[in-house]
């Protein structure tokens, strides 16, 4: 700020440009006013309180405080008039400062000659006006002003005025001509290319000096001579070194409140740069002068600058220095700047360097040839300093956008690799269809300007996608929607890339769709998944064979295509035997043996349809089932004759790990529509004939009848019942007496259990089976044996005595190691010996499992439990394992009974059965007696407990009851003890070759 003090008009000038301030300064000066000056509006504040001006000019926009925060400032503490200095004449803008009181309102830029009688007529007005009042605004035109001042006020602003002086008049004393020719130059507004070597020193002078004190912070304003143009040391400068000086940093002052000198405060903040001091600008010119001042601009927007005076220097550290603009003088010896920005741009990093090119010509050819030679932009040299700094600063900003838009396209490029994604735009009117690198990849085809040919593209595709892609421009087309359509593309090396097209409309002209782009999507590796899945959802893992999901799939297909006339016939089969191979050969070896099957099953089909015409199937419905569907009447012929070659390939051994395995199969059969109409009824009409052939022994086919599933049904039905029996309370234990023929007593007697099923009994031949199938028989061996020994109780309870009862145990229940818990709790629950239970074990269980068997008897044996062995005589027990077993009996076959006769094989057996069991101290007790001769034959090799219809069939316990209270009674049962010895004589026993006879 500078403070004139005088009996003059005083103005305070307010305006944070420095170029306007020092015009407005030097201006109202010479018209004959005292001027204050100052940047900011804190100082205009306290220096309006301070020196009490006749009127303040102020600028409307500014740094910190504003013009209008200054005029409210003014306007309420102080008298001080004030008008306004604006680039903006917007109404708005002006009906505010008219309202606010402004006494005037002016438009920038301006002549001085308009501004003074502005002045003028304001200070008139503000002496006639009442307080508060207003002057409505004037905008005034714009003129160039006075373009030349002092070159001491340069200096002066920014304290080297002195340092200055003495460099130019050095200059100027070792050359005057020179320098008076210099200073015509300076007068006459010359390039600075004809300055003179003594002047051109001390310019450069004045502007490191210049650059030097901006940076240190230590510039001070002092008073100038506005009228005379000169600085204490006389120097002169032209207005283009003021314009130069003003694109360098000022220092703000202040004033201390107890007044005296004024003292530098902080640096005026220049524009904010989003890459301050990191942007390096080279500059190439040949001329020091104008590269010192130009150098010094860019240095003062703080730019590292890097100066060469050639363009070969600036080819050779181009690489070096990496800078991030070029400011390329276009006029050089040598290599000039169009050569220079040619050979710039073949380098690696300098084909999107942004070079702006410097040149006095402007000419629309040097202009043209800038930009042939690959410049960005062009600046016609000029006074104009801020303008070349703010041309570099969007050219600097032009490139980190496009820098930043590289990177972006970069990035997405390396997105769309990664997401398997292109885009591409189609020009429906030029036919020119642009694609991503992606799109080029998917199509294997090498990037060329990221076009190809429409017809090219269309090409790739495969010959059944070229309808739904023409399709889907149509709807494009047509909808105005976007459209989506997946397809597949044929590449060069012969692979298959899926992809998933999507476009949409980009531009439309007179109606008329003339652009569209999308995307295409390649999901090759979704439909490999896919179809991955698929093979894994429709497909045997283990055999490659269809499975179930698909075979049920296949075979409604089938029943369909065929119709009501056509024919259908299916094979079911299950291999026998196949859990030995597993228990033998491992899991491993039994997996192997299944892929050994499905290969001659598909060998065998094979066979009959060789070109694959029938389209017939193979399929594994999963463990050892396998199924066979021929369609067509000849396959429906043929069902029979390839369920026999099945069959037959099957009896060949299979070498599984060296070691021969042999397997045969059961197969059923069922057509369509004589068996079955759906595929499901077909196929349960089959596996019911594969299971009668399980039933019958294996190794067989036979085709399905009704009564198959008749017998399936009832099956299902007992099943089904047999859940509720118990609950129904409708099982019970009848029982049947073991009589002592000696004595003729009841000695014992067994259990044996019938079903009253909804009032009609039910044979134990008919739901015994299936409840060892279903495993229904654990839970109703538990309950026989806790009523037998609660039935005990009863008839001991009642007087009747204590009578042992035999129980018989299934196999899978005797394997259960809660048996004897189970024993042990019912005993204890009827409160009975447990001697009075008696387990009857059958003879091929108990070499199921030998130490687990031995053990389990030793423990019921322990508990006092007795223990006979059932059906003895037809299994494969030998005396050596019969002593390892703690026995209590042996109850002879009914097998070994039924064909008893004199001198007869059985009579041998039984005889010889009767001798062992006397050798380990085992009781006999023979079954099945139904006549008296076989009671006679019996007590003859020395059996005396029997059991038959001869002497009681299996009874309710009430009956049973009675019987017992007829023998308490009357002292036992007389006519079985006489029967024996009267129905078989004492007559010779027949020799055997007699009895064959």
């Amino acid at each position: 700020m500078t403070e004139v003090q005088d009996s003059k008009p005083h103005i305070l000038v307010v305006d944070d440009d420095r170029l306007v301030l020092a015009t407005l300064v030097n201006g109202l000066t010479d018209a004959g006013f005292n001027v204050t000056e100052t940047d900011n509006g804190e100082d205009a504040i306290a220096l309006a309180s301070e020196v009490d001006p006749d009127i303040a000019l102020l600028d409307m926009r500014m740094n910190g405080l504003s013009g209008m925060d200054v005029a409210r400032h003014l306007k309420a503490h102080t008298r001080v008039p004030f008008m306004f200095l604006s680039a903006f004449g917007d109404p708005e803008i002006v009906s505010e400062a008219t309202a606010l009181g402004a006494l005037g309102y002016l438009v920038k830029p301006l002549e001085i000659k308009q501004i003074v009688p502005a002045i003028r007529a304001a200070l008139g007005r503000a002496a006639d006006r009442p307080a508060g009042a207003s002057v409505p605004a004037q905008a005034l035109p714009s003129h160039a002003g006075d373009l030349e001042l002092a070159a001491g006020l340069v200096a002066q602003r920014h304290g080297i005025a002195p340092v200055a002086a003495r460099a130019h008049r050095g200059a100027c004393r070792r050359d005057r001509r020179a320098g008076r020719a210099a200073r015509g130059a300076f007068g006459g507004g010359g390039p600075a290319a004809r300055f003179d070597r003594p002047l051109t020193e001390a310019v450069r002078c004045v502007v490191r000096l210049m650059a030097g004190v901006a940076r240190c912070g230590t510039a001070a304003t002092r008073r100038v001579d506005a009228r005379s143009g000169r600085s204490p040391c006389g120097a002169r400068v032209p207005l283009f070194l003021l314009q130069f000086s003003s694109a360098l940093p000022i220092t703000r002052m202040r004033r201390p409140p107890c007044g005296g000198a004024l003292e530098p405060s902080k640096e005026i903040p220049m524009p904010q740069q989003s890459r301050a001091n990191d942007e390096c600008v080279l500059l190439v010119d040949d001329d020091p002068v104008a590269r010192a001042l130009t150098a010094a601009v860019l240095g003062a927007q703080h730019l590292r600058v890097v100066e060469v005076e050639s363009g070969k220097a600036a080819l050779d550290c181009f690489e070096t220095v990496r800078p991030d603009c070029v400011v390329l003088d276009a006029v050089m010896p040598g290599l000039d700047g169009f050569d220079t920005c040619l050979a710039l741009r073949r380098l690696p990093h300098g084909r999107h360097v942004p070079v702006l090119m410097l040149t006095g010509l402007d000419d629309e050819r040097s202009i043209e040839h800038a930009y042939e030679a690959g410049a960005t932009d062009f600046f016609v040299k000029s006074q104009q300093w801020m303008l070349l700094a703010h041309r570099v600063r969007y050219l600097l900003r032009s490139a980190r956008l496009h820098t930043e838009l590289e990177r972006s396209r970069s990035r997405l490029a390396k997105a769309q690799a990664l997401a398997r994604l292109g885009s591409w735009d189609w020009n429906l009117r030029t036919e020119k269809l642009q694609a991503s690198r992606e799109v080029f990849r998917m199509l294997g085809l090498p990037e060329r300007d990221g076009y190809i040919e429409p017809s090219r593209f269309l090409a790739r595709l495969h010959s059944d996608d070229l309808v739904p892609m023409r399709g889907m421009i149509e709807r494009i087309c047509a909808t105005r929607q976007p459209q989506q359509v997946e397809l597949r593309l044929l590449r060069e090396d012969g692979g298959i890339v899926h992809v998933q097209c999507e476009g949409e409309v980009d531009a439309e002209e007179d109606d008329a769709v003339v652009r569209i782009s999308g995307t295409c999507l390649d999901i090759t590796q979704r439909k490999e998944a896919e179809q991955r899945v698929r093979a894994l959802a429709e497909f045997d893992a283990l055999t490659g064979l269809p499975n179930r999901r698909l075979f049920n799939m296949r075979i409604a297909e089938s029943i369909a295509r065929q119709g009501p006339g056509g024919h259908v016939a299916l094979l079911f089969m299950d291999l026998d035997r196949f859990k030995n191979v597993n228990d033998t050969q491992g899991h491993t070896g039994g997996d192997a043996l299944l892929v050994e099957v499905a290969h001659r099953l598909v060998e065998v089909l094979r066979q009959h349809d060789a070109d694959h015409r029938a389209d017939h199937l193979v399929a594994r419905l999963g463990g050892d089932e396998f199924v066979v569907l021929l369609q067509g009447e000849a396959g429906a012929a043929m069902a029979e004759q390839v369920g026999a070659e099945i069959l037959e390939s099957l009896r060949q051994p299979f070498v599984i790990h060296g070691v021969e395995n042999f397997v045969t199969g059961c197969m059923g059969l069922a057509r369509y529509p004589e068996d079955g109409k759906t595929a499901e009824s077909l196929l349960r009409c089959a596996d019911a004939a594969m299971y009668a052939v399980k039933g019958a022994g294996g190794d067989a086919l036979r085709a399905f009848s009704p009564e198959l599933i008749a017998e399936r049904v009832r099956r299902w039905e007992i099943e089904n019942d047999l859940h509720k029996a118990l609950e129904r309370n409708e099982l019970m234990l009848h029982y049947q007496p073991q009589i002592d023929v000696r004595s003729g007593l009841v000695v014992s007697a067994e259990a044996l259990m019938r079903w009253n099923r909804r009032g009609e009994p039910i044979s134990p031949a008919q739901f015994i089976p299936v409840a060892q199938d279903s495993g229904l028989i654990i839970p109703m061996g538990e309950w026989a044996i806790r009523e037998t020994a609660m039935q005990i109780r009863r008839w001991r309870d009642a007087g009747l005595g204590q009578m042992r009862v035999a129980v018989n145990v299934p196999s899978m229940h005797f394997q259960r190691a809660d048996l004897c818990r189970t024993v042990r709790e019912a005993c204890h629950e009827a409160d009975i010996r447990p001697d009075l239970i008696e387990l009857e074990i059958t003879e091929s269980m108990l070499m199921q499992d030998m130490s687990r068997t031995v053990d389990a008897l030793i423990e019921l044996t322990e508990l006092g439990v007795k223990l006979a062995c059932d059906d003895f005589g037809t299994g494969y027990s030998s005396l050596a394992y019969l002593r390892r077993f703690p026995l209590d009996a042996l109850k002879i076959d009914r097998s070994f009974v039924h064909d008893l006769r004199n001198g007869s094989d059985a009579e041998a057996i039984i005889e010889a059965i009767i001798a062992m069991a006397r050798t380990l101290h085992l009781k006999v007790i023979a079954e099945g007696v139904e006549t008296a001769e076989q009671a006679g034959l019996l007590y003859r090799v020395g059996c005396h407990v029997m059991q038959g219809f001869l002497f009681g069939r299996p009874q309710p316990a009430e009956e049973f009851a009675a019987l017992l209270a007829r023998q308490q009674r009357d002292g036992g049962l007389p006519e079985w003890a006489q029967l024996p010895r009267t129905a078989v004589p004492s007559l010779p026993r027949l020799p055997r070759s007699k009895a064959l006879q």
